[in-house]
């Protein structure tokens, strides 16, 4: 029986231990990180069948979380946005989503979180050949 305390406290010793070193990984991880935003252009490929109506817009924001000497680090111009319109196929409204990439280089993706802010936009298209 006293074996069986003993395990069971040496277990709750190791579970307290693991958790406390999860709260100050994360502590220490979140305290160093910093918030970056861009604006880059946004690239459209055109559908053959469809004319988009409404406007497209020509740039998009992106934020960048990581460590401050490497989001400042990274040249906005080698992030490419695009939105693929010729997987449209009706009249109407769509939306289509944004679509993001980029090489880092020799930093580490882990590192570094790169979202856009605007996944999709919302283009109305009408056939090319309606009349």
């Amino acid at each position: 029986m006293a074996n069986r305390r003993e395990t069971l406290a040496s277990i709750g010793k190791i579970l307290f231990s693991f958790c406390f070193a999860i709260i100050l990984f994360s502590i220490f991880t979140l305290r160093y990180r910093d918030l970056r935003i861009v604006t880059i252009p946004l690239h459209v490929k055109a559908s053959s069948d469809f004319i988009n109506i409404s406007n497209i817009p020509s740039t998009v924001k992106i934020k960048m979380l990581g460590k401050p000497d490497l989001i400042y680090s990274i040249n906005p111009d080698l992030i490419y946005a695009e939105v693929d319109c010729s997987v449209v196929k009706a009249n109407g409204i769509s939306k289509i989503p944004i679509y993001l990439s980029y090489d880092l280089g020799i930093v580490n993706p882990l590192e570094i979180e790169i979202v856009n802010m605007m996944p999709e936009v919302r283009v109305y298209f009408e056939e090319r050949n309606a009349n």
